[in-house]
């Protein structure tokens, strides 16, 4: 028991994992703004890119008590599914697979940008 959570050894690891993995989207998020961005913008974009997805995504405030169409919106966005994916081993319904499919999809897609732009960028150079 660690600060009066009381998870196995497999759960504490499931977590960390699922979590450490799910970070990948966001990782590819930052690659993207510094890309797209000026070094003098590029900390503004990312501060308000990602304080506007966890807002959104149900990080700060819970779907359960946003209207519906802010709910339904949380539902797209990967920060919402990373919160789904890092409290599942916590809770007793099991791990969710559809989070990490959806984060899976974001990853194929944004890397897919960050290639182009990298491919853009490298060819000015």
């Amino acid at each position: 028991m660690l600060a009066h959570v009381d998870l196995s050894g497999s759960q504490w690891l499931a977590s960390a994992v699922s979590t450490w993995l799910a970070i990948v989207p966001f990782a590819l998020i930052g690659l993207l703004i510094g890309y797209a961005s000026s070094p003098d913008s590029a900390q503004a974009i990312f501060s308000a890119t990602f304080m506007t997805m966890s807002l959104f995504g149900g990080i700060f405030i819970p779907v359960e008590v946003m209207p519906k169409v802010m709910a339904n919106l949380a539902q797209v966005l990967p920060s919402y599914w990373l919160g789904i994916l890092g409290r599942s081993p916590l809770g007793t319904g099991g791990f969710e697979w559809r989070a990490v499919l959806v984060l899976l999809a974001w990853t194929v897609a944004l890397a897919l940008v960050v290639a182009r732009r990298y491919r853009v960028d490298t060819a000015r150079a």
